[in-house]
């Protein structure tokens, strides 16, 4: 499948990485904006973070399994953010997009938009020699009946943002101390766990941003 704009280019803004409140409050920057009529363009934001977990407005607490006092330990944050879905951990090599795009003005449906970057997080893997899937009733993209791409949206007004990840060459441990997605006794893995080898994450991204174009049918550019 591909979408179909009404504009041909949609800006890129690169980070490489960067504390999630930081990128958060830019989100909702550009939310706001568009929502108010004062930028009218589209944005692809791709970056990695730095260590936390998120709760999406659907989450449990019960699905961290470690104390607070734990996660402070590890100088690890816990945030609840407005995005759908249960809880995650982000941390570095691993790669994060967030779209920050008009869905109304472009037309596009909640349903295609999530299959879209469900397609993009398969056909990189897919590019790293890696066949992934989806599956009924369970979210993201999976390997090997194990997870390695993560999705999970907000809207406002139409406007999209938050957006997907992507597990590339990261230490995995962090995720033995949740219930991801609020399932328990689910596997996550990464692209060079299955490969058992090392990936150089920035050209996987160089990938991922590929396969955006790709998928999204536009070209993406720098201001």
């Amino acid at each position: 499948m591909m979408l179909f704009f009404k504009t041909h280019f949609l800006n890129l803004i690169k980070f490489n990485t960067i504390n999630y409140l930081k990128v958060w409050d830019i989100q909702k920057k550009l939310v706001h904006e568009k929502n108010c009529g004062i930028i009218k363009k589209d944005y692809i934001i791709i970056l990695e973070h730095k260590p936390v977990f998120t709760l999406g407005k659907n989450a449990d607490s019960s699905n961290l399994l470690v104390s607070s006092d734990f996660l402070k330990q590890k100088n690890i944050d816990i945030l609840k953010i407005e995005r759908g879905g249960n809880i995650t951990f982000h941390g570095p090599g691993q790669i994060v997009v967030y779209p920050v795009i008009d869905l109304l003005k472009n037309r596009i449906g909640v349903t295609d938009y999530v299959a879209a970057m469900e397609k993009i997080i398969i056909e990189t893997a897919l590019e790293c020699g890696i066949k992934s899937e989806t599956k009924p009733k369970r979210p993201g993209v999976w390997a090997n009946n194990h997870k390695i791409g993560n999705i999970g949206i907000a809207l406002k007004k139409g406007v999209s943002y938050h957006g997907f990840s992507l597990n590339v060459d990261m230490d995995l441990t962090p995720f033995s101390w949740i219930n991801p997605c609020g399932i328990k006794g689910v596997k996550i893995t990464s692209l060079s766990e299955i490969l058992n080898k090392s990936l150089d994450v920035r050209e996987v991204r160089k990938t991922v941003l590929l396969k955006i174009e790709h998928v999204f049918g536009i070209k993406l550019q720098t201001n």
